[in-house]
């Protein structure tokens, strides 16, 4: 059975749906990204999708061994994708990760922040739980990756890097553009039912 914060936030329990269904979930527009990010020196005031390409979301913690294995292999990949993929056309930076800290104190969290080269939501309990519900996030690390509206493009793509490295990257670009595509025809072919 759902919790009243999944149900706010427009969830089933998982378990209830089946797998199928699971991977095409569409999320409740309501949810909000917020625009206050944790930088390296500052605090950061930015609409996250539209000044990136595509945005990952890293749930992970600093005693988290997992998150600790793969967290060096997504930063070689984070800085290959943003070194060798600069779109100068829309003015949009490729990629930029947000982790969304698992850490069990401020002080970790700070510790982990200093060894990151992307951004982290603040370490605020409630605003962390918000994003691990509406992401319907079970385990970390987990690598969420989104489209320029919030949608998701893969719920966990942690062996996308791991395995393609950089062509992960072109592949969620590629998926990107597929469904802002089936997008526009949808609407295309709406226009031209209500003639």
């Amino acid at each position: 059975m759902a919790d009243n914060k999944s149900l706010l936030l427009g969830h089933q329990d998982s378990a209830q749906i089946p797998q199928q269904q699971q991977e095409n979930i569409v999320y409740v527009p309501e949810f909000k990204f917020g625009r206050l990010f944790e930088g390296k020196k500052e605090r950061l005031d930015q609409d996250l999708l539209e000044a990136n390409d595509i945005v990952c979301l890293y749930f992970a913690a600093s005693h988290c061994h997992p998150s600790k294995a793969f967290t060096p292999k997504l930063i070689e990949f984070y800085n290959e994708v943003n070194i060798e993929d600069i779109n100068i056309e829309n003015n949009k930076r490729p990629l930029e990760i947000l982790l969304v800290p698992f850490d069990k104190n401020e002080l970790e969290f700070k510790k982990y922040l200093r060894q990151i080269p992307w951004i982290s939501l603040p370490f605020d309990p409630e605003r962390i739980e918000s994003y691990r519900n509406h992401f319907n996030v079970k385990g970390i690390p987990q690598l969420v990756v989104l489209d320029g509206e919030g949608n998701v493009l893969v719920q966990n793509a942690c062996q996308d890097v791991l395995k393609n490295g950089e062509d992960a990257y072109q592949d969620w670009i590629k998926a990107k553009n597929e469904r802002q595509q089936q997008r526009y025809s949808e609407k295309v072919q709406a226009l031209i039912g209500q003639r």
